[in-house]
């Protein structure tokens, strides 16, 4: 049985010994982060991020709403509620 290692393609070629070069990979990247994108496919991820943002700004006005709610009714914080069981 025989087993061929294969070394990294960063290092060295698989057939020869020589050292592979790193720039053609990178260039390609390079290019393929430059390209803009669609205006329409930009405009659909601005309005995807407004809305995340919204929706957390709405969660958390609900949260510290609902803390408020709590604290009239004096059940916040949490441990309160259990010194007021005992009255």
């Amino acid at each position: 049985m025989t087993i061929k290692a294969l070394s990294d393609s960063k290092g060295t070629s698989p057939d020869s010994g020589q050292p592979v070069s790193e720039s053609d990979d990178e260039e390609e990247d390079v290019v393929l982060d430059k390209i803009p994108l669609d205006s329409k496919l930009q405009l659909k991820l601005e309005h995807k991020m407004k809305m995340k943002l919204g929706k957390k700004i709405r969660l958390r006005s609900k949260k510290l709403d609902r803390k408020r709610g709590m604290r009239k009714r004096g059940q916040w914080p949490p441990s309160k509620v259990n010194k007021l069981k005992n009255v």
